[in-house]
Parts: C-alpha cells; structure tokens; sequence
C-alpha cells in the first residue's frame, strides 16, 4: 500500500465515521420520539443494528480497497452516503 493510497483510505474512513456517527444520533433520538409506538420502535432498533452491520462490512471494503486515483476515492464517499442512506431510509 502507497502512502498516498493510505492516506486515501485514512480520510475516507474519517468521513465515513462522521456519516454513521450521525445517523446513529438520529436514530437513537428517534428511539425516544418514536416509544410510544412499537412498530416505529422496533424498526429504529432494526435500522441501529443493521448501521452496525454496515459499519462494519464498510470498514472491511475500504481496507481492502485498492487504487491510486483519486477519482475513486471520492466516488466511494459518494457511494457510501448512498448505501447509508438506503440502510436507514424510513419509507418502508
């Protein structure tokens, strides 16, 4: 691994923990908003724990993750708000 693709991976991992970091705030406050109802409830502690699994898997990839392009590295970020967005997207 380059120095450069290390630090590559370094800052994606930084905005990554950011991202999920403030979804799991919102979705803990929602826990408190959303109590008095157990569906809703139950399916912020579902939307918790599959953020959990995500932030795992998503730390693997970036690890293991390869290139020298910048360009990649920058679609990943975009890429990976788009994943979190679809792990805690309320519509459903």
């Amino acid at each position: 691994m380059t120095k450069t693709e290390l630090f590559y991976k370094l800052v994606i991992t930084d905005i990554t923990s950011f991202y999920i970091d403030q979804y799991k705030t919102r979705l803990q406050q929602e826990l408190y908003e959303k109590a008095s109802d157990p569906v809703l409830l139950k399916r912020r502690f579902r939307m918790l724990s599959q953020l959990a699994d995500y932030e795992s898997q998503i730390y693997k990839k970036i690890y293991r993750f390869q290139s020298n392009d910048t360009d990649d590295y920058v679609q990943s970020v975009g890429q990976i708000i788009n994943e979190l967005n679809d792990v805690t997207d309320r519509s459903g």
